[in-house]
């Protein structure tokens, strides 16, 4: 009858009224991710400025730039903004040997932990170790990391590198949250 016509239009009516809420609340949640990946990626541009505007970048210049960024504050939900430097196998020992001068004394490459040596790269291949990582009390078991040990970080190195472009990995467990 009547009262079941006017039940059926009623519930079709608040279905796509609920669908409309729905999808305007899903547009804004995406936004707010993409306007959060804007922040961090505006991070890592003005850690790619500073490199290209000095002559050389020590550990004290990366975490006063760090600092300056009021990463906690400006960048919630980021552990840490650090420096990964490609380092080909010639370069290897010339590059340790600065990095322990620039007040890393204790300086050592290490790879992804739990990594079988059939997919971490080999010794004669290109490595991305972190070596400045700020804050860094928080983030020091990452210092020295070779990214390149590992199949998805290794992936997001390489496209980086090739395209210029911050890049994403694939979920990955960090070394600091072990």
């Amino acid at each position: 009858g009547l009262g079941t016509s006017l039940f059926v239009f009623g519930e079709r009516d608040r279905l796509a009224a609920d669908r409309a809420h729905l999808q305007g609340e899903i547009l804004r949640a995406e936004q707010l991710v993409r306007t959060r990946l804007t922040y961090y990626e505006e991070g890592l541009r003005g850690g790619v400025s500073l490199f290209r505007c000095s002559r050389f970048v020590g550990r004290d210049e990366w975490a006063e730039y760090a600092r300056a960024l009021a990463g906690e504050e400006r960048f919630p939900g980021i552990r840490g903004i650090g420096y990964v430097k490609p380092v080909a196998p010639a370069e290897f020992a010339e590059y340790l040997s600065a990095v322990r001068a620039d007040g890393a004394p204790d300086f050592k490459l290490r790879r992804v932990p739990g990594i079988p040596d059939s997919l971490a790269r080999t010794a004669d291949s290109l490595r991305y170790v972190i070596t400045y990582i700020e804050p860094y009390e928080r983030n020091r078991p990452a210092l020295g990391l070779d990214l390149a040990s590992e199949p998805a970080r290794r992936l997001a190195a390489d496209r980086a590198r090739d395209t210029g472009q911050p890049t994403m990995t694939s979920r990955i467990q960090l070394v600091q949250d072990q």
